[in-house]
């Protein structure tokens, strides 16, 4: 059994790339910044073991949730202490972390790059994102 068309698209949308195929994206003859996109698009479209089909389907379902963690954590900036209670300021940032852990997991299970312009990539902490080198003339 193949991944669904559903769990393509989360795959896509949690490695940072935006929903569209390749083909869909070229104008004027000139793919629209998304070089990488064809090998999530020839990774998902791959049969792949039914134990690598399982392991891919968890690895989104965490993804789902801690999506979700984070959009609820947002709520809890209203307060910082309440009585006996102290809220953890940290907790979207490690929620953010983890989230970044499991993307790469992700990547690594399906042979292929996280989106080097997704902005959720960028940073000290994966060290992903487009980087220009420096050449001597």
């Amino acid at each position: 059994m193949a991944l669904t068309d559903e769990e393509i698209k989360r795959t896509r949308y949690h490695l940072g790339y935006p929903n569209e195929r390749a083909d869909q994206t070229v104008s004027f003859g000139l793919l629209l910044s998304i070089e990488t996109s064809f090998l999530v698009d020839a990774a998902t479209a791959l049969p792949i073991s039914t134990a690598a089909e399982d392991r891919v389907r968890k690895i989104i379902a965490t993804m789902d949730r801690l999506e979700d963690l984070m959009a609820n954590a947002a709520e809890d900036f209203e307060a910082y202490r309440v009585e006996s209670i102290t809220l953890r300021l940290d907790v979207t940032d490690q929620l953010e972390r983890e989230y970044r852990r499991w993307g790469h997991r992700l990547a690594e299970l399906l042979g292929v790059p996280v989106y080097p312009y997704a902005e959720r990539y960028k940073g000290p902490i994966t060290m992903g994102g487009v980087h220009n080198v420096g050449v001597r003339h």
